[in-house]
């Protein structure tokens, strides 16, 4: 399984200190190439990691390596641009705890953070069937998925059927996570009374600095079961992300 940790805050919010802190602190695989504005070149550490640290957070940097590790940063592509930070790596190596996300997400400018299977989260968020070829997922969550056949004989699915989908739009990512972190501006685009007030979560409570906490089900590795998907998909229509999406393109 792997892991993956997206990080959303407000655009020019952090220091490239940041940047080379997460990357030193959590980055455990051995990069093969690095890519700096649609660049990319085999991985040089000395040279790359400079360039990391001294970032100005709005071009994305890309450090990769073939077996789908990735450690990214940089400005999204919504409309309403924001800084995203995104890590995937094997759980074996990365499975950070509550306390270590916890003091990445101090800053008022910090928007949302999720933790969750990014294989489960890939496979809900994918159309195109060719995108699975190469990877060895289990599709089971996407059997009732509708689709329809492209003219190149691959299935392309209807993804607004997948609760455990991950869809960006304009200051955040949103999705219904395992674990699942809120800051200040994220309570401009929903209420914190009612993130607060939703019934059906294991966990949600109020931290020291304002934000809100969310463990969505017990187990990670039970994201795919028909009881966490019903979560998954009440909580998409609780927080109404179908709107969201529409206003915030």
């Amino acid at each position: 399984m792997k892991i993956e940790l997206s990080l959303s805050f407000k655009r020019n919010s952090l220091n490239s200190k940041t940047y080379i802190d997460l990357f030193d602190k959590f980055i455990k695989f051995e990069p093969y190439s690095f890519t700096k504005k649609y660049t990319t070149k085999e991985w040089n550490e000395k040279k790359h990691k400079k360039i990391i640290a001294e970032a100005n957070g709005t071009e994305t940097l890309i450090v990769s390596n073939r077996k789908g590790d990735i450690f990214i940063v940089g400005d999204t592509g919504s409309k309403t641009p924001h800084l995203s930070i995104e890590i995937i790596q094997d759980k074996e190596v990365f499975f950070p705890s509550n306390e270590e996300i916890e003091t990445i997400i101090t800053a008022r400018e910090f928007v949302a953070a999720y933790l969750n299977d990014e294989e489960y989260v890939y496979v809900q968020s994918t159309p195109y069937e060719s995108n699975f070829k190469g990877r060895n997922l289990d599709l089971s969550s996407i059997i009732n998925t509708p689709y329809k056949i492209s003219e190149h004989g691959d299935r392309e699915y209807d993804t607004s059927y997948n609760p455990g989908r991950k869809d960006l739009i304009g200051y955040t990512w949103i999705m219904a996570a395992w674990k699942m972190w809120f800051g200040e501006p994220f309570f401009e685009l929903v209420p914190k009374e009612r993130i607060l007030s939703f019934p059906d979560a294991i966990e949600i409570k109020e931290l020291p600095y304002g934000q809100v906490y969310v463990q969505l089900f017990e187990k990670i590795e039970e994201s795919a079961s028909k009881e966490n998907m019903d979560k998954q998909r009440k909580w998409r229509e609780w927080l109404n992300f179908d709107e969201l999406i529409k206003k915030y393109p």
